[in-house]
């Protein structure tokens, strides 16, 4: 299997700046260069481009990639371009761009293999001081160690271990019921099912004690109906009584009773009344009360219908006086004329006083356009003589110096003794007065025309309100009319309610006529239901001699008996019923409590048998469980013993060979529990002593580190054949490292591994080129040196070394 890096292209990566592509197709790569041409950068780019991450920077910082591009990268993005020749690995190579702060692309390796890479192949400068710290330190999350994780896969102990832990659970009812739920389920559920039988336990013996209390209150309900059990109440219970039949008689017997009683108070209040004297009374008062409402039909009617007549032909809303009364009548007719009547006055008033305005307005419009035309007139006159005029002889008056007239060039000196010069004076100021005169009979004139305008506007509006001459005429007559028909119904307010009150008073002796022949046929009506009574109570029937009062008192309690016996009756029912139901109801409910018992008790079983098995079969597994941690300790001890600690014990005795305390696993002296991977010194191999970093002197510790390294990648079948290790050298004394070269020379040409190291110092780098320079056909060694040019820009010289033949034997030579 060709398993090798074969190259790498960086650009803008950390230290490096620029482009380089860097061969790597050798089994063993020397890296060699000064602090900062990008050694460390080189190796950080490899891991890149395989796992997609730097491991050694993640640890210390989350955001490491805002930090991998070059600060002076013009394109502000880093590129790694990474292949390799592996059986599981892509052909193609992969690129990883890294630009703002975010890493793009697929790295070469798979998520397993970068794992392995990153701790198993991967050897950084910043990691190689504090190995052993960070093989020991355990992640919160996962509780373990790269450490313990590597001796897990060491020893093969996962698939165990899952047993082990899987088969945990079982040893404990707690631990049990987290990992299976459906146990716990089960267990409460069998809790539910206890307490539900003991409940339902104790609920059919409550119901057994009110079945029997049921069963007393029934023999005590039945006995007014002479039955002792519930056979003789029959399926429709017609051992107690017709009921339907029963509650029809006491609904005739109580509206008997209601007749009975309305004709005793009938008979109570018609006894004290007066007899026949009393209506033959009354009927001579009906006949007088008519007497006198005839007349007044004839006298005083004659003249009041007329008057309500023409009040109804001016109202059309007026109510008849058949309806209303003659009074109410009246008075409606009387109210809504007067209504009317005002309402028509006032609006011939408003009528006669626009009337007069308007005769006034247009007096006062007639005389103020007498006093515009005058007006025009003044400003007629006034128009000749123009301001304009007088401005200009004003300009005139500088050019008068003598008598001679400058417009006409007359001598002024012959007309009379007035200088020209002070006539012209005179007159300009004549003109002056008159233009100011003109101004104010204008203002004035406009003055009026304003008031013209304002008194036509009213003028107009006051000939909208005046009434029409038809309109007028029919207005006025309309308040005849209104104020004749008042005067009539003012005079026969009287006789209206003379007609009211005699009307009255035939109706309330009618009334009392009407009420007196009602009780003398009620007194009739009363004699004969007595008869009746008797035989619907089944009594004797009265004699003729009998007080009627007395007889109806008798009936009246009758009934009265016979309604409470029916009532007593019926609640004697209501009450057995109740019993019978209630009955009923308990037997119904010891039954259902009965069947619900007997299936919670099969329930209760069907659950106890369950869990009795799942306890069997715990009892297994805990054999089993016992079984696997057995088999446990024993691969545990063995592979400490045998594999890891002698791989590791052997490397260090190798490098360090004078160091008295050997570094080694601690052995577990338990198999229970995971296994924890802990480090301790064995002085001279037998006696224990402390943890590395305590007993170690700083270059044994680093050699104890990288020791430990290359046992953790040589102790199992690796993934990646390959080792990348940064300046590995640091602290060691020349025996170290000549040691350590024969290491690098027989992990690369016995074990098969990839090395890839970067070495700080020129004469390291050039011992170890020659110590691990090739040794056989078809061997090779690459050699790149790193440098910066004059502007900074990172430098790659790659210099590839083949086996020579002639070399070997000048050599031996």
């Amino acid at each position: 299997m060709n398993a090798r890096l074969t190259q790498v292209q960086i650009s803008d990566f950390r230290s490096i700046r620029g482009k380089i592509t860097v061969p790597l197709d050798a089994p063993v790569v020397l890296v060699h260069g000064p602090n900062g041409s990008g050694k460390t950068s080189l190796l950080s780019a490899i891991e890149l481009g395989l796992t997609g991450a730097v491991s050694s920077l993640q640890r210390y910082d989350a955001a490491y990639a805002e930090n991998l591009v070059h600060l002076d990268a013009q394109s502000g993005k880093a590129s790694v371009i990474v292949s390799a020749e592996h059986d599981e690995i892509p052909a193609k190579p992969s690129e990883l761009v890294v630009e703002n702060g975010n890493i793009r692309g697929m790295p070469l390796l798979s998520e397993l293999q970068s794992r392995f890479f990153s701790e198993r192949s991967l050897l950084a400068q910043a990691t190689l001081g504090r190995l052993l710290e960070i093989y020991e330190e355990s992640d919160a999350r996962k509780s373990t160690s790269p450490l313990t994780r590597f001796v897990n896969d060491l020893l093969g102990l996962d698939q165990l271990d899952a047993l082990v832990d899987g088969l945990r659970a079982s040893g404990d009812k707690r631990r049990l019921v987290k990992s299976l739920p459906l146990y716990g389920e089960v267990s409460d559920e069998l809790a539910d099912h206890d307490e539900k039988v003991n409940r339902l336990e104790e609920a059919v013996t409550t119901s057994k004690e009110r079945l029997t209390e049921s069963q007393a209150a029934l023999e005590q309900a039945l006995e007014p109906f002479g039955l002792k059990s519930v056979d003789q109440v029959g399926e429709d219970r017609s051992g107690l009584g017709d009921a339907e039949a029963e509650r029809r008689r006491s609904v005739e017997t109580n509206a008997l009773r209601r007749e009975i009683e309305a004709a005793l108070s009938l008979w109570r209040r018609l006894e004290q009344q007066p007899g026949a004297e009393a209506r033959s009374a009354a009927e001579s008062e009906l006949r007088a009360h008519q007497a006198e409402l005839d007349a007044w039909s004839t006298s005083k009617r004659a003249a009041l219908e007329p008057a309500l007549a023409a009040a109804a032909s001016l109202y059309a809303d007026l109510s008849p006086a058949r309806s209303v009364g003659w009074s109410a009548s009246h008075a409606e007719a009387v109210r809504e004329l007067s209504e009317l009547l005002s309402k028509t006055e006032a609006r011939l008033a408003r009528d006669e006083n626009a009337r007069k305005e308007l005769t006034d307005l247009r007096e006062t419009l007639t005389k103020a356009r007498a006093r515009e035309a005058r007006l025009d007139e003044s400003l007629g006159a006034l128009a000749a003589n123009s301001g304009d005029l007088a401005q200009a002889l004003s300009e005139l008056a500088p050019l008068v110096d003598s008598e001679i007239c400058p417009v006409c060039q007359r001598d002024f000196s012959e007309t009379g003794p007035t200088p020209l010069r002070a006539h012209l004076a005179t007159h300009i100021a004549s003109l002056s007065q008159s233009a100011s005169k003109l101004r104010s009979v204008a203002d004035e004139r406009q003055t009026v025309r304003n008031e013209i305008t304002k008194h036509e506007q009213s003028l107009n509006r006051l000939q909208e309100t005046v009434l029409e001459d038809d309109e007028l005429t029919s207005l006025r007559n309309r308040r005849a009319s209104l104020s004749d028909t008042v005067r009539q119904l003012k005079e026969t307010e009287g006789a209206a309610n003379e007609g009211d009150a005699l009307a009255a008073g035939v109706a309330a002796a009618s009334e009392r006529l009407a009420t007196l022949r009602s009780d003398e046929e009620s007194l009739i009506g009363v004699g004969r239901s007595v008869a009746g009574f008797a035989a619907q109570l089944g009594l004797k029937p009265p004699a003729e001699s009998d007080d009627l009062g007395v007889v109806l008192e008798t009936y009246l309690a009758a009934a009265d008996r016979s309604l409470e016996t029916a009532t007593r009756r019926e609640q004697d029912r209501r009450k057995a019923a109740e019993a019978l139901e209630q009955h009923s109801i308990s037997l119904a409910r010891l039954g259902g409590l009965e069947s619900d018992l007997k299936s919670a008790r099969a329930d209760q079983k069907r659950v106890k048998d369950a869990i009795k098995s799942a306890d069997d079969v715990r009892a297994e597994i805990r054999k089993l469980s016992d079984r696997a941690v057995e088999a446990r300790t024993s691969v545990v001890r063995d592979v400490f013993n045998e594999s890891l600690n002698k791989v590791w014990s052997n490397l260090f005795v190798r490098l360090a060979p004078e160091e008295p305390f050997l570094p080694a696993f601690e052995l577990p002296d338990k198999g229970k529990g995971p296994v924890e991977a802990k480090l301790i010194t064995r002085y001279r191999g037998d006696d224990r002593g402390g943890n590395p970093k305590a007993m170690l002197s700083a270059g044994n510790l680093n050699t104890a580190a990288l020791t430990l390294f290359l046992s953790l990648h040589l102790s199992v079948k690796p993934l990646l054949p390959w080792l990348v290790i940064d300046d590995p050298v640091q602290s060691m004394d020349e025996i170290h490292i000549a040691q350590f070269a024969a290491l690098l020379r027989t992990l690369s040409k016995q074990r098969g591994r990839q090395v890839i190291i970067a070495v700080h110092e020129r004469p390291l780098f050039e011992y170890l080129t020659l110590e691990l320079s090739p040794a056989s056909p078809g061997d090779k060694l690459i050699t790149i040196e790193l440098s910066k040019d004059g502007r900074g820009h990172t430098i790659c010289n790659p210099e590839p070394i083949m086996w020579d033949s002639s070399t070997v034997f000048r050599a031996e030579a």
